[in-house]
Formats: structure tokens, sequence, C-alpha cells
């Protein structure tokens, strides 16, 4: 079976003995949309996300993700099926505000970075570079995507304000930019490799 369009839940059910022993990388994975390069400490120029990258604002869970794809940082929103397993598992700092602008995100991940260089001194991440080349990061991005549009559909109308087309799928422009962001993608377009038609019927 082609794994980029497996789903998760397939690739969960087929890999039961992989996904126990991997379970919190691949369930944190699922939760906030991530990329095995932003889990897993690879890269001592572009650390990945430490026990401090947890934040809630406003009764949202985010995982704060310092160098996503092109060196962008974001703040991951967490999937709220996901979110009391992952309180579970991570200690969240209570926050005011999170930054909406990538300026602002910059200039907090400067902070956030000089904060936590003790814990990247002693490799204190919480996943290590070395895993199973038989997990699979992009579906559970899939899964994500679809399960945040639906948050975002139903937060603004699905039909409400502008309205794009993505791969099939019709819907409000604003959360597709919310879930593209969540994603690490600047470009609302680049949705359609995580949905299809039919995904949202």
């Amino acid at each position: 079976m082609n794994n980029r369009r497996q789903t998760a839940q397939e690739w969960r059910k087929e890999n039961a003995t992989l996904y126990s022993n991997n379970r919190r990388l691949i369930d944190t994975a699922r939760a906030f949309g991530l990329r095995k390069s932003e889990l897993c400490h690879a890269d001592k120029n572009k650390p990945a996300i430490v026990k401090n990258s947890f934040f809630e604002c406003k009764g949202r869970l985010y995982c704060f993700v310092p160098y996503g794809k092109g060196g962008r940082p974001r703040f991951a929103t967490c999937r709220k099926d996901l979110e009391s397993e992952m309180r579970r598992m991570y200690d969240v700092l209570q926050v005011k505000h999170i930054p909406t602008t990538m300026i602002d995100t910059k200039r907090f991940r400067d902070v956030f970075v000089h904060k936590n260089e003790a814990s990247y001194r002693k490799n204190e991440f919480i996943f290590s570079g070395k895993v199973s080349g038989r997990l699979r990061f992009h579906v559970q991005r899939r899964e994500y995507a679809r399960e945040r549009l639906s948050e975002e559909f139903s937060r603004w109308g699905r039909y409400n304000n502008t309205q794009v087309t993505v791969n099939g799928v019709d819907g409000n422009k604003t959360a597709f930019r919310i879930v593209a962001n969540d994603l690490g993608h600047g470009r609302i377009d680049v949705i359609g490799n995580y949905v299809e038609e039919g995904d949202f019927e």
C-alpha cells in the first residue's frame, strides 16, 4: 500500500507493535502535526522540541517549534481530541499571549533558545534522531490536517467568508490558512498534500 495515502488509523492497526513501542512519539506527531525533524533531534543547529515546548493560551494547547521547514518557527495547535493525552504527557506553561506574526514568533524563538541553552548542551531533547525508518510521519500529518480543518470549519463555518477549493475540498479560506500555518506551510494550496475530495463528506 502507498503509505502516502494510507490513513493514520490503518497504519497504527497494521503496525500495532511498532506503534505501541513508539506511542509517545507518534501521538505527539498526531496531536500537533509535527514533522520527524521537528520532533526528533538530529541537527545541532536546528534543535527539536524539549520539555519546555508546550504552552497553553486561552484554553488551547500549543507546541512551539523553533525550526520548522525553511527554518520558520511556529506554534502548532493541538487537536482537541488529543489535548487530554498531551496534558498527561507534558508539563504545560500557561501564557496570556501567543505571537501571531512571523516577526514576533522569531523574537520569541530567540528568547526561547537562549533560555533552553542548558537543555540543548545536555542533549535533553524529548526524542532523539535515531528512530525506526518504518515510522511514518506524513500519514500522521494528514490525519492532523483533516482533524484541524474539521475543527476550524466548525469554528468559522465551512461556507462562510471567502471560499477556496484545495484538492477538491471546498471551504472557508480562513480555516485553510490557520491549518496551513499549523502545519508549517506558508501557502494554502500545500494543504492539498494532506486532504482530498471526500475527506469531509
